[in-house]
């Protein structure tokens, strides 16, 4: 380094000086201690394709304990998926099922199928290594009769048939599967499941009915929710509003698809607790709202003794109040009723702790456990002007407690101004708008979009309710005789004022804000600045032991559904105070909340198709009674149901338990995490051939009749889609074929290596095509390698059963009168062709796993620049 400084002789010696150093510190050197550390003989074995199965039979047969660990269901690899096998021409699973076989037998491999390897520690020799056994869902008890796929409502595509061919989501992936038992494929919980606060399963009860099975639809909801004929009817439904199918063109009209089951089943009943699941502690439920329905209903399921006091003469809470024209009065007597039926007994006029009803310390004595779910209180803004003393202004429950009573008496005048931002409100403005005196019903809402179904708001809209949204209410004006002349408002983001001259303001906004506390102070109960009821927002405990409180008494302004949740909240809370349980595990997602799975369409057909709308009664026949919106018909729901992009694979309906006589599938089954120690580790995790989506010019994806190198496999196979016969799309034999070779090797622009396989397997294809068919066959090439033992005579086999071969890829595909034109060069011949063919097929090179980075990091190796380990 004597040439970086500039004397370079003082440099060179203190460079020789620092040599010297160094020889004479190594004289000075003793030798390194030599330690020896035991080795554990077993071995791991990542990856149980071919390779990884040869390697797991080889170290047994040499007395090695081995754990083969594979993600997949079953043993095989790709060679599973492959008809013959080059240059031989031997049958693939002739050679593979044996193997497979063995694997399973041999009492030196412990086989790890469905599992993934999550971590591993340790040095040279001494691993530990631990590995996420998946949920099967189904035991090894399982015989693989297969009599649980028939009644499975959910068809797929199927991933080892490349999606040619269909499975359903409790499966095997292939008749020989090592071993042989079925699984059950479930990514998650559907978002139309997520975003619904009592978890109803529309993924369920939606692929039932697609199926005709509506009475196994209708036992599903029931699980869920005791009031389906209601909610059918009256919920807002944030399962559309989150359905994944909206990302392709509309949501599935899932609420009507609700009412539709429920309507097609007829009479039925809710289904109540066995026998022997019958309970003697007894608990009492404090109003028969949503909420207080929805708690009753689950404690009575469980086998509890449960009674509901109502304070009104009819029970349903805030349902009774719904409009006809909504909710008809006879559905939700009926839903009543069924409740009744199964050994709920509703207590109506039963006020809890005023107007000579019982005291909730009387409560307290008499039952194990008190759910209060009494509703809001009255509705209050503080606006001036908004008291009592001011003729024409009502709380959104006082008219319509009038208006189910007796409309006629009802005096709003000519214009009726409604406050309020949910469906309720919604339900006024449209109630308000039939009165004979009323000439029109404005809604008024401070927010930038009302929480209300949006075929309410279209039906408001069309009864002549005028909206206003991200309107602030500032003050409700009154003439000498104080009576009410205007509201004054503010829009979004405006300084000035307007006013709506109006003869009657209705309150349906700023539930639980009453300062005086209402009919909560009854109770004695600790509240909250809202002047709620404070609970405990996990448990819905009060500080009362064995009193608990939910919905709209506990958390103002909920919807009817999420009133039915904090029941449903509140029943499980009460189930494990009385069992003596942990209050808080396990309870993270009670309530809605947002799923993570994401629409997957590759391999199946999503045509944009448009959702069938229920239809709505003729506005001229639009009456104070007749109900507006009207059932689905059969063909119009069997065909909306059909839309469901099944993006969650198994619907839970539980069908396939019904039928396994071996009991062998557990819907409880955890994934299970395994820790194995071991001495050497080899990866066998295959790869994963190119996308040819990725050269779009070949038309991939947008050709029906291009297809991919393994497609064409399972096309021959005879246990594939096709049973081995080489057919088009729509079922006729091919009579041109084309085969281009390299697809997405030997580029530039995506992998530059060669594959080593392409040439040979493309050629093996041609040759398969000529025996089975008399289709004329094009192998396009770049040149041919023909390196193996043996390949070279194959190809020269090849050539001379008349396969032409083109040297020169095309450089686009193009569909002409449903025939595919090749368009490209002849390199040889020197000169363009445009050459017709009925189908193509791909010859996709390899490329490395998508999770390859991700294992090299896990096991600490190194990968090429191409990904490669």
């Amino acid at each position: 380094d004597s040439w970086a400084h500039r004397d370079g002789g003082q440099a060179t010696e203190k460079a020789k000086a620092l040599v010297r150093a160094a020889v004479r510190r190594v004289s000075h050197h003793e030798p390194l201690e030599v330690r020896e550390v035991p080795v554990n003989p077993d071995v791991l074995v990542v990856g149980g394709g071919i390779a990884g199965i040869e390697a797991a039979l080889t170290l047994a047969e040499a007395g090695k304990r081995v754990y083969l660990v594979e993600r997949e269901p079953s043993l095989g690899g790709h060679m599973a998926q492959l008809d013959k096998t080059f240059p031989t021409l031997d049958c693939s699973a002739c050679i593979l099922t044996p193997k497979m076989s063995e694997v399973a037998a041999h009492p030196n491999i412990e086989l790890l199928t469905y599992s993934e390897v999550e971590s591993v520690e340790g040095y040279v020799g001494n691993f530990k290594v631990k590995i996420k056994k998946k949920a099967r869902k189904v035991t090894p008890d399982c015989t693989g009769c297969s009599d649980c796929e028939d009644p499975c409502p959910i068809t797929l595509p199927s991933e080892f048939d490349e999606g040619l061919g269909e499975r359903k989501a409790i499966y095997r992936p292939f008749p020989q599967a090592v071993p042989n038992i079925y699984t059950i494929s479930r990514k998650g919980d559907p978002a139309c499941q997520a975003s619904c606060p009592i978890h109803q399963n529309a993924y369920g009860y939606i692929a039932l009915a697609a199926k005709g099975k509506y009475e196994e639809a209708l036992d599903l909801i029931l699980w869920d929710n005791p009031l389906p004929s209601t909610l059918s009817r009256v919920c807002h439904h944030p399962c559309e509003e989150d359905c994944r199918r909206g990302e392709v063109d509309q949501p599935l009209a899932i609420r009507a698809m609700k009412r539709f089951i429920t309507e097609a089943v007829g009479d039925w009943s809710l289904p109540g607790p066995g026998p022997e699941e019958e309970r003697e502690e007894r608990v009492a439920v404090v109003g028969s709202g949503p909420a207080g329905l929805a708690c009753a209903y689950d404690l009575r399921r469980k086998g509890y003794r449960v009674k509901v006091y109502e304070a009104a003469a009819e029970a349903g809470g805030r349902l009774a109040l719904i409009p006809p024209f909504r909710l008809p009065r006879e559905v939700l007597e009926r839903e009543l009723a069924r409740l009744e039926e199964i050994g709920i007994e509703i207590v109506r006029r039963a006020p809890v702790g005023m107007n000579g009803g019982p005291p909730l310390d009387r409560l307290q004595r008499e039952y194990r456990a008190v759910f209060i779910a009494v509703g809001a209180p009255e509705e209050r803004l503080g606006l001036p002007g908004e008291g009592l003393q001011v003729q024409g202004v009502l709380s959104g429950r006082e008219f319509l407690k009038k208006f189910a009573l007796d409309p006629a008496e009802l005096d709003l005048g000519r214009r009726v101004v409604v406050i309020g931002d949910d469906d309720r409100a919604v339900d006024i403005a449209r109630a308000a708008v039939r009165l004979e005196a009323v000439e029109e019903a404005t809604l008024v809402c401070p927010l930038p979009r009302l929480k209300a179904a949006s075929e309410e708001l279209e039906a408001a809209q069309e009864e002549g309710v005028r909206l206003l949204t991200s309107i602030t209410p500032l003050r409700i004006l009154e003439d000498e005789d104080r009576k009410v002349e205007g509201l004054e408002c503010r829009g979004a983001g405006s300084s000035s004022s307007f006013v709506l001259e109006c003869t009657t303001v209705i309150l349906s906004l700023g539930l639980g804000r009453s300062p005086e506390g209402g009919m909560l102070e009854r109770f004695g109960l600790r509240r909250t600045p809202d002047h709620a009821i404070a609970v405990d927002p996990i448990t819905l405990a009060t500080e009362i032991e064995g009193v608990f409180a939910g919905g709209e008494c506990a958390f103002p302004s909920l919807s009817i559904v999420e009133a039915m949740a904090s029941g449903r909240k509140g029943a499980e809370s009460i189930h494990r105070y009385l069992n003596g349980l942990e209050m808080y595990e396990g309870r993270e997602r009670e309530g809605a909340y947002a799923s993570t799975i994401e629409v997957e369409t590759s391999g199946r057909e999503v045509h944009p198709r448009l959702r069938r709308e229920p239809p709505r009664l003729p506005r001229a026949e639009r009456g104070l009674e007749e109900e507006v919106q009207l059932p689905l018909e059969e063909g119009a729901a069997r065909e909306e149901a059909k839309r469901c992009l099944k993006c969650a694979d198994c619907c839970d309906c539980r069908l396939c338990w019904t039928v396994c006589e071996p009991e062998a599938i557990d819907y409880s089954m955890e994934d299970e995490l395994v820790e194995v120690e071991v001495g050497a580790v080899i990866l066998a995790t295959g790869y994963k051939p190119f996308d040819p989506r990725k050269i779009p010019q070949y038309g991939y994806g947008r050709y029906d009749n291009v297809i991919t190198a393994l497609q064409f496999e399972r096309m021959l196979n005879s246990s594939g889609p096709t049973e081995g016969k080489i057919l088009l799309k729509d079922g006729s034999p091919p009579k041109k074929i084309a085969i281009i070779h390299c697809v997405g090797s030997r580029d530039e622009r995506f992998n530059p290596y060669c594959s080593k396989i392409c040439c040979m397997y493309s050629l093996k294809f041609a040759h398969l095509v000529r025996e089975r068919t008399e289709a004329e066959v094009y192998n396009f090439y770049i040149d041919l390698r023909a390196f193996g033992k043996g390949y070279e005579e194959f190809y020269r086999r090849i050539r001379s059963e008349g396969i032409k071969l083109i040297r020169g890829l095309p450089g686009e595909i193009v569909q002409q009168d449903g025939k595919l034109h090749l368009l490209g060069e002849d390199s040889l011949l020197d000169e363009m062709y445009d050459i017709e063919v009925d189908m193509v097929i791909l010859a996709t090179g390899l490329e490395p796993r998508e999770d390859a980075e991700e294992v090299r990091r896990l096991f600490n190796i190194s990968c090429s620049r191409d990904g490669w380990f």
